[in-house]
């Protein structure tokens, strides 16, 4: 997971990574991130940064 190598990422530096490394859609991506979110693993602050909830 991309997260745990770097636990707080940009948005977009963090699905640069991920569609690198598994081709993914960009909707497949930001529906991943809603679901990480709502079973609070990971959110997104203000900045649009996405963070690894501890």
């Amino acid at each position: 997971m991309e997260l745990k190598k770097k636990s707080e990422q940009h948005i977009l530096d963090l699905y640069q990574s991920v569609k690198n490394n598994n081709n993914m859609s960009f909707s497949t991506y930001i529906l991943s991130l809603d679901w990480l979110y709502l079973i609070d693993v990971a959110k997104i602050n203000e900045d649009g940064r996405v963070q690894l909830c501890s």
